[in-house]
C-alpha cells in the first residue's frame, strides 16, 4: 500500500517531492551566484550562470555576490522561467556589527556565529510572494552545491529577437530589422569582434523566425554592453530600467542554423 501511495505522488503531484523549503534540513542542487558572475552596468546586472532547470524543481540560490538580496526577489527577469524559488544570502549585516564591536572594544579575534538569511520566493500572476527566515549556527540547512557543466545538444543565448508574419498583418519586428543590422556591425567594429555568435530558427512559411544570439565570442562585460543595446531597439521603453539579465538554454533541432554574426 505504500509503494502505491509513493506512485501516486510521483505520477500526479511530482513538485511535492522535488520541491524544497526553507525549513529543510538539507538544501540540494544550490547555484552559487559569486562576483565573478555578475556585471554590472548603471542599474542593469548580467547573472551569467546558464541554468536548465527541471519542470518541477524548486531551484535554490545562494548568493554571495555584491547584487542585494530585495533586487533579486523583487526582478521578474531573474531567471524569469521560475515560478518558486529559494535565495540564501549571508547576513552581512550582522558580520559587520561583530566587526565593528570588535573593533572598538580592542578585540583581537571575535568569531561570529555563522548566519543566514532564507527567502521562499513564490511569483504569482500580479505578485510576489516572499516568506523568510534567519537562521544561526547550527539551526542552519546544510548545502549541496550544483556543479554547473555545459550540457550536450544544446545552445545558450543572451538575447533574442522574433519575426511573426510578413503579412496578415506584418508583424512590427520586421520594421526594425535593418536597426537590428545595424547594431550587429556596428558592435562587432566598434569591439573589434569579427562574429558574435547567433543562430536562426526558421519557424513559419510566411517569413517566420528568431534570431538567438548565443554571444560566445564576448567578454562578459561585452555580452551585457550588446544585451542593453539589444533591448533598447526591440523595448525602447525598458531604456536604463533597472533589470537581470540571465542566460537561457535551447535544444538545438534541425531548425536551428549556425548564422555568420
Amino acid at each position: 500500500m505504500k509503494y502505491i501511495y509513493y506512485f501516486f505522488l510521483i505520477f500526479f503531484f511530482p513538485q511535492i517531492l522535488f520541491s524544497q523549503t526553507i525549513n529543510d534540513s538539507l538544501l540540494t542542487n544550490v547555484i552559487k551566484i559569486s562576483n565573478d558572475d555578475i556585471v554590472k552596468i548603471d542599474k542593469q546586472y548580467l547573472i551569467d550562470i546558464p541554468i536548465q532547470f527541471s519542470e518541477n524543481e524548486t531551484a535554490v540560490f545562494f548568493n554571495n555576490s555584491t547584487i542585494l538580496n530585495q533586487f533579486i526577489l523583487q526582478s521578474r527577469s531573474f531567471y524569469p522561467q521560475l515560478k518558486e524559488f529559494i535565495l540564501i544570502s549571508p547576513d552581512w549585516k550582522y558580520y559587520k556589527e561583530v566587526e565593528q564591536s570588535a573593533t572598538e572594544n580592542e578585540i583581537e579575534c571575535a568569531e561570529p556565529i555563522p548566519t543566514n538569511w532564507y527567502y521562499q520566493i513564490k511569483r504569482e500572476r500580479d505578485t510576489v510572494i516572499v516568506d523568510s527566515i534567519r537562521l544561526q549556527g547550527k539551526k542552519m540547512p546544510q548545502l549541496q552545491f550544483k556543479k554547473i557543466e555545459p550540457l550536450d545538444n544544446t545552445i545558450v543565448y543572451y538575447s533574442s529577437e522574433s519575426y511573426g508574419s510578413k503579412c496578415c498583418p506584418r508583424s512590427f519586428t520586421h520594421s526594425l530589422k535593418k536597426k537590428f543590422n545595424n547594431l550587429v556591425t556596428t558592435f562587432k567594429t566598434e569591439n573589434n569582434i569579427p562574429l558574435l555568435g547567433a543562430y536562426r530558427q526558421i519557424e513559419g512559411k510566411e517569413g517566420e523566425h528568431s534570431i538567438f544570439y548565443t554571444l560566445e565570442k564576448l567578454t562578459i562585460e561585452q555580452k551585457l554592453q550588446f544585451i542593453i543595446k539589444h533591448v533598447n531597439v526591440l523595448f525602447p521603453k525598458e531604456k536604463n530600467k533597472p533589470k537581470i539579465y540571465t542566460p537561457k538554454i535551447k535544444e538545438k533541432n534541425s531548425r536551428l542554423k549556425l548564422l555568420q554574426y
